[in-house]
């Protein structure tokens, strides 16, 4: 069978340490050299194996992605050496293996002859990026989970657990958001005018004060001042709906429409 790589290396990874079999083809009448050494996972002593392979002149360096052990020795040795990350099924659900062969020399036998493939693994940055995003969402999860079991726990006990906000700016924003539905030709009244005819002028006082919050926080953080869009925003954004209730009234008190744009509108 033909040999890819020449020199190649086989590391069977555990917990605390992992067993390297650097195997060199023999050539003529020299035979096949294998040599199997113990490192151990901490980074200076992975550091110090990559040197070794490094001076072996090793082109190939087989691992298999067990749990989170391969992580160090992945990311400490491909800076210099060509790092295979391989699946464990696959490498060892491979035919002709030895029952007295270690682990680490059947993985540089299948490396060196080119039988195994590699799997993916994203470049530092993506891999930086993912696991930052792991971690957010971990902590997340976690902070979801203390708040449910502190709720549970005052629940048993009999306490009701609330957050109530600053009374006094929910007592002036409730005045400015009255004050301001009853004004004319703003956008705020046109909201406030639009959700009480379907939903009440309670509800339409708080989509108000939701409003003028969004609107205070906007002008906050981009450091500009308040623009009113004005009192046509929802006509303008959506005008189908706002034609077609004023031909139904039309229609209704018995005139037939027909809708022509204006030559300076078309």
């Amino acid at each position: 069978m033909e040999v890819v790589h020449a020199r190649c290396a086989g590391i069977d990874i555990s917990k605390k340490d992992a067993k390297v079999c650097v195997r060199v083809q023999g050539a003529g009448p020299r035979a096949t050299k294998t040599t199997v050494t113990t490192w151990g996972s901490m980074s200076s002593q992975i550091l110090a194996l990559r040197e070794h392979l490094i001076a072996e002149q090793v082109t190939c360096v087989v691992m298999e992605s067990t749990s989170d052990y391969w992580k160090p020795f992945y990311y400490l040795l491909e800076d210099g050496l060509n790092v295979m990350l391989v699946n464990p099924g696959e490498a060892r659900n491979r035919p002709g293996r030895k029952t007295d062969v270690s682990d680490s020399a059947w993985l540089a036998d299948l490396g060196a002859h080119g039988l195994l493939r590699a799997s993916f693994v994203p470049p530092p940055p993506i891999r930086r990026l993912r696991d930052l995003t792991r971690a957010r969402t971990a902590v997340l999860r976690d902070r979801a989970r203390q708040v449910q079991r502190i709720e549970k726990i005052l629940e048993d006990a009999g306490i009701s657990k609330t957050r109530p906000g600053n009374r006094y700016l929910e007592a002036a924003l409730g005045i400015a958001a009255i004050s301001v539905s009853r004004s004319k030709n703003t956008y705020f009244a046109a909201k406030y005018r639009r959700i009480s005819t379907r939903r009440g002028p309670m509800k339409a006082i708080v989509a108000v004060e939701r409003a003028m919050v969004v609107a205070a926080h906007t002008m906050l953080a981009r450091g500009e001042f308040y623009r009113d869009p004005g009192p046509n925003y929802f006509t303008a954004r959506k005008p189908g709906p706002v034609k077609a209730r004023a031909v139904a009234q039309l229609e209704a008190l018995g005139y037939e429409v027909a809708l022509h744009p204006r030559a300076d509108t078309a």
